[in-house]
């Protein structure tokens, strides 16, 4: 199963990292590491005009896609007996609540955007109700 989930997030990466290659190239992310040039050949300029799908799929789904990546991969390494282990968890859950909450202070460069911090609820809300059917699952098994 730990294979499994380690496949799903790294699709999801690839995902989330594929819009902002293609859609979202002016991201930060791009100014810190550099921008390969043959991103220019695989651009998408998309404007959304006040479009809220559009703007969801440019701004807020690859964020999710991340989000839920970082935490199937922290669930594979969680033990409740290492202080550490819990430590990395808890920080996972609240790193993207964190980093939103520091570009409103512009603490870090960024735009807040409160649609970030719900749609991060929905991702941490579907986690942990997949996590706990998982685990009621396994002890029903056992």
């Amino acid at each position: 199963m730990e294979k499994k989930c380690l496949f799903i997030a790294g699709v999801l990466i690839l995902a989330g990292s594929l819009i902002y290659a293609i859609c979202r190239q002016d991201a930060i992310i791009f100014h810190i590491f550099g921008k390969p040039d043959f991103l220019d050949l695989i651009k998408i300029d998309i404007h959304y005009n006040e479009n809220i799908f559009v703007y969801f799929l440019l701004f807020c789904l690859p964020d999710m896609l991340w989000y839920m990546a970082l935490l199937l991969i922290q669930k594979q390494f969680y033990d409740k007996s290492i202080v550490i282990s819990k430590i990395l968890f808890y920080g996972s859950l609240l790193l993207p609540f964190a980093l939103e909450i520091m570009q409103y202070f512009n603490v870090i460069t960024g735009t807040f955007d409160i649609a970030d911090i719900l749609f991060y609820l929905l991702i941490l809300l579907i986690f942990l109700i997949l996590w706990k059917r998982k685990k009621l699952s396994q002890r029903e098994k056992h």
